[in-house]
């Protein structure tokens, strides 16, 4: 049983407990002068639990709600972390690529085919190949911190749920 139920059941045997004994000592004209008290008396005590019942389930709901938009959120932020991954791998092999390393560019369905790749890279000046390669690194950074973000959140939910 929960809490709320348990109080009600208590406040509703200690009415009938005190009416029984008025009953039983007074009579019927005794119980209906301790009546009159003891009716406000009750009538503010279950105004108070329906009351708590009531806002306790409320809250109770608002939890549940923000714990499953909680969980969205960590999900939608492991797949942006991997996307974050897959594109890290491609600027990267590209910047390698660009440096003249011996990398190819290991990119989905959407990679430049070979030929059309050559044609492109050879046709970028020195200067022009220098900036690329410096946004390029940038942009590989700022990917890095958005995959560590995940890493970062996955640790503090670990550490959350030991501490509960």
């Amino acid at each position: 049983m929960s809490d709320t139920t348990i109080v009600a059941v208590v406040i509703l045997g200690g009415v009938f407990l005190v009416m029984s004994m008025a009953i039983f000592k007074a009579g019927v004209e005794g119980a209906v002068k301790v009546w009159s008290v003891m009716g406000a008396l009750t009538g503010v005590a279950f105004g108070s639990i329906t009351s708590f019942y009531f806002t306790n389930e409320s809250n109770q709901q608002e939890i549940r709600q923000a714990k499953l938009e909680k969980n969205t959120m960590v999900l939608a932020l492991a797949d942006v972390a991997n996307k974050a991954d897959e594109a890290n791998k491609f600027f990267t092999s590209f910047a390698a690529e660009l440096k003249n390393e011996k990398k190819s560019i290991s990119a989905p369905e959407k990679s430049i085919s070979a030929p059309g790749r050559d044609k492109i890279i050879s046709s970028i000046s020195e200067n022009e190949r220098t900036q690329l390669i410096a946004r390029i690194e940038h942009a590989s950074k700022q990917l890095n911190e958005i995959s560590k973000l995940q890493a970062q959140v996955v640790q503090s939910e670990a550490g959350a749920a030991t501490q509960k």
